[in-house]
């Protein structure tokens, strides 16, 4: 495995529609970061956007998918990377006025629904996570069918986790990496 310093990550960030970027970029610009990092901004369709940039990840060891109402603490970077895991995101919270963390459980027949009773102090593998905070590994995108967002009834992250998923890979959250989710004028 390359070290942190030595990784090549890409952050990913889609958008749909006009926002307000103040908060993302003021996180994004104190993270601690590889010498080699690019940025991939796309808008429109969410699910679209974000099929079109992960495409990008044939030049870099992994993609930091990233969505423009998070705020992200600098060294999440290091910390998802040095899991060693091909896909890893970090906890963050819902924009419901009744918050609850971004864990999904997905059954394909009834869609899905959040879990709160969940490990706090370690490493755990979920069925489906929010993608505003998640790094995935180069060899993910080389084996996951295409498009990598093939039906996002459910949402972008049920369909991206369930793809990757489906191929073989486990998808792991970090709960003790905690990502700021604004909402109205106050982060969660």
């Amino acid at each position: 495995m390359k070290t942190f310093p030595e990784a090549k990550i890409q952050i990913v960030l889609a958008l749909a529609g006009e926002h307000s970027w103040a908060s993302y970029w003021l996180s994004i610009l104190k993270l601690k970061v590889p010498p080699v990092l690019g940025f991939q901004a796309g808008r429109g369709n969410y699910g679209a956007s974000l099929n079109g940039l992960l495409n990008t990840y044939k030049d870099w060891d992994a993609l930091f998918l990233t969505e423009w109402d998070h705020t992200y603490p600098s060294d999440i970077l290091e910390k998802l990377w040095n899991h060693d895991k091909p896909v890893v995101a970090a906890m963050y919270r819902s924009r419901q006025k009744k918050s609850r963390p971004y864990i999904i459980a997905t059954d394909d027949e009834r869609g899905y629904s959040y879990i709160t009773d969940y490990p706090t102090d370690k490493l755990f593998e979920v069925d489906s996570v929010g993608v505003g905070a998640m790094l995935v590994r180069k060899e993910v995108f080389d084996k996951i069918d295409k498009p990598f967002i093939v039906n996002a009834e459910n949402g972008v992250d049920v369909s991206l986790c369930r793809n990757i998923r489906k191929n073989g890979f486990k998808v792991w959250i970090d709960p003790q990496i905690k990502v700021g989710h604004l909402m109205y004028e106050y982060v969660y």
